[in-house]
Formats: C-alpha cells, structure tokens, sequence
C-alpha cells in the first residue's frame, strides 16, 4: 500500500460524499503487482444507512464489458472463430444470418411513412464479432437513439432474451460507432462456444485462472452476496446536492440464473458482474500485466490477442468516438446528457476518442488529468468508472450506485481521482 496516496484518496471521497456527490463510494488503485490504495466511504443503503465496506458487492453495470469481451475473445481464440468472418459467427449465431425465420436484424431504420409507421432498408453487410465487440453492428440503445426508445416502449420483449436483440439497426456494421445492445449477443454466444452456462464459463476463463475468492465476484449473487449488496440509489437530473439520495423509484435486476437459463432467456450481455470491487480490480489489473496473474501463470489470452484487444479497434476503420457532445441523452432521468468524456490537455484539440475490442475507450491524446496516448476506460449506469493506463503501469476503480448515468460531479470527481493518482506516481 502506498500510505501517502491512501490518506489522500481517502480525503477525496470523504469530501465527495460530504458535498453529495453520491450516498457512498469505493475506490482502489493498482499497480502490476499490488493495490496502491483501497478506499471506502459513505453508505451503501439511503434508508438504513448502512455504511459502505470493502466486501460490500456493487453492480459493476456496464464496467464489466471488459470482462464480458475477455471470456469472448478467449473462448473465440479457442474455438478457432475469427473476428471478421460473418460466416464462420453464423455456424454458432445462425439467428444472425439471413435465413433464420422471422428475423429483423437485417432491417435498417430508414424513414417514417406518412400515417408514423417505419419504412426499414435492407442490409448489406453480415455482422461479425469485431463488429459486436466494437459497438460497429448497428445497434444502439434506449437511451441515445430515439429509434431505440421507441423499440423499447413498444417491443414488449423481455430484458434478458434473445428476441429482445431480435430488432432493426441503425445503420450498415462497420459503418459507423454507437454504443449498443448488439453485445447482448455475447451471452448466446459464450453460451454456445463454451458449452455450458455463461455462468461456469466466467468461472472456468476468468475467474478461477485470476483467482477470484467465492461469493466476492458473480453473474450470479449468491446469498451471502445478496447480504453485503449495496442498493441503488437514485436523484432526479438536475437536482441540488443537497437534494437527497431516494430508493430506486422503480423495480430493477439484472437476470438472475444459477446454471442454464430457461429456453430463450439470457443473462445480460452488457451488464452481468456483480463484486467487490477488490475482486474486479483483479480483472482489470490482468490487462496491465497482459495475463491472468503477475506471474504469468494461467494466461487468459494469448499475447497476440492482448495486444489486438488493446489496441484502438475502431480507428482501424476510420471511425472516431465523438468529442463534444459526447452524448445527447434520449432518456433523461435514467442518463444525463455528457458534454465531453474525457478533456484532452490541449484545450485546442478535440480530437475524440478510440473503442477497443475490451469495449472500452482508447485515448489519443494526453488527456487533461493525466492519462497517457493508449489508457483504457469506461463506466456502468449506475456510475462507476475506471480507468488503466498501460503505459504508465497503473490502474484504478471508482465505483458509485446510483442513477442517472454521466453524473457531471461523478466524472469530476473520477478525474480528480486520476489527476491525485498521476501526482502520486510521479512523486514517488
């Protein structure tokens, strides 16, 4: 542990939590070999004001796409399925092909007719699992494409199946960049590929090899991790923060399956783990070190496909993540609307941001807080956030549970974080 760096993190979310930036917060940094700092603060429950601990488990939210394209990827380097071939996905994802009955991934929204119904155009181009993993395929989601909204005011397809990824796209895959719910396939095809339950084949690929204690990092939540959960919490946009933090308004899970789902239903592609975020901070320290553990043991990829997996997937076909606005919110009280992701250091670039095969975003540029060209990062709904810097060998998790998403003080409060981080290192 690094002591210095300990007491100032500490300070930081006490202050954060004093000023109402969220009921309660974790965060560990972590260098090749170690954690650097382990930080908790505030309450994991609005209503008993339970205090947060560091074995309280969070819903890691859409932070554990990462995880969710490392099982991918080691499953398809086993199984011989390449990233490019639409062919060879289909042997496994037939209802990604031309020929399954009743299929509506080949539709692209075109226009609405003059009585308000959708007019669809044919797609020409197959999807293939860079395209999925590189949120490439078409799809997008309910909260940035009014499309999408409507799909899911109006589909009635349960959360959690396989007819609810049964929908039209937005535009031709490998087109264009929108972060979507075509990685709902992932959960079919970890399923498929592994053959047994996306549950044992997160256990079996990632992590037994990381050597993940029981009950502290799940698809899953067992009893005992039912007991320590931290609740979300939720605060209408634009509220004061001294407004208080309320119980979630509305009922919400992510699917729960203790082996096999029933016939037709998945565990979430976008969003499955649930931990502490010590144990998923393991997850991410393995692409730091480009391997399972520091010593090399158990490698989850191949070196080649680490070094694939990292790289800025999506420049290689010409696309950009946009600068500013970074997103503009179709569902203003679950996400807000996020002017700018991350602030270069040059306050004349905007230059955007690259996505991964790890569906997580690739800088570019020295960023302001001080990530270098090269860092990864992303987030969950519920406003976590993490960030890792290969270049310079240090990782970090900021975990908070509340809605909405893209919480202006939050993504201040993660680039402080990174700022106090850089400093650190740099002194030591």
């Amino acid at each position: 542990m690094d002591t210095s760096l300990q007491t100032s993190l500490q300070a930081l979310l006490d202050r954060a939590i004093a000023d109402g930036v969220a009921p309660g917060l974790t965060a560990i940094v972590f260098d090749r070999s170690s954690n650097l700092a382990e930080v908790v603060s505030g309450v994991k429950d609005v209503i008993t004001k339970a205090p947060v601990e560091h074995n309280t488990i969070w819903w890691m939210a859409s932070s554990s796409k990462l995880a969710m394209s490392l099982v991918t990827l080691a499953l398809a380097e086993k199984k011989g399925l390449g990233l490019d071939s639409h062919e060879e996905l289909v042997k496994v994802l037939p209802e990604l092909g031309k020929d399954w009955a009743g299929s509506q991934i080949w539709k692209i929204f075109d226009r609405k007719d003059d009585t308000g119904a959708w007019k669809y155009k044919e797609a020409k181009v197959g999807i293939t699992l860079r395209h999925i993993l590189t949120h490439t395929s078409g799809y997008a989601t309910f909260f940035n494409s009014p499309e999408y909204a409507w799909l899911l005011e109006t589909s009635g397809t349960p959360f959690g199946s396989i007819a609810a990824c049964n929908c039209p796209r937005l535009y031709e895959a490998g087109t264009q960049w929108s972060y979507g719910t075509g990685v709902e396939w992932l959960s079919v095809l970890i399923a498929r590929l592994s053959g047994t339950s996306m549950r044992r084949a997160f256990q079996d690929v990632l992590f037994t090899p990381l050597n993940i204690a029981p009950n502290t990092l799940d698809i899953f939540r067992t009893p005992s991790m039912d007991a320590n959960r931290s609740t979300i919490a939720y605060r209408a946009p634009g509220s004061s923060p001294t407004d208080p933090f309320i119980p979630l308004p509305f009922p919400f899970d992510t699917p729960q399956f203790e082996d096999v789902p029933p016939q037709d239903l998945v565990p979430t592609g976008s969003g499955p783990v649930w931990g502490t975020a010590k144990s998923y901070a393991r997850v991410l320290q393995s692409v730091l070190n480009a391997t399972a553990t520091p010593d090399g043991e158990q490698p989850i990829l191949s070196q080649k496909m680490w070094a694939t997996a990292k790289e800025d997937a999506v420049g290689q076909m010409g696309i950009e993540l946009p600068y500013t606005p970074f997103l503009k919110s179709t569902h203003p009280g679950g996400v807000e609307d996020i002017e700018t992701w991350i602030l270069n250091k040059d306050p004349e670039s905007q230059r955007g941001l690259g996505w991964s095969l790890l569906q997580t975003t690739v800088t570019k540029e020295l960023t302001a807080s001080g990530l270098e060209v090269g860092a990864l990062g992303w987030s969950g709904i519920t406003n976590s956030f993490y960030s890792i810097d290969i270049k310079q060998g240090w990782g970090f998790l900021l975990i908070a549970q509340f809605f909405p998403w893209g919480s202006p003080a939050m993504l201040k409060l993660r680039d402080e974080c990174e700022k106090l981080i850089v400093a650190s290192r740099a002194a030591a």
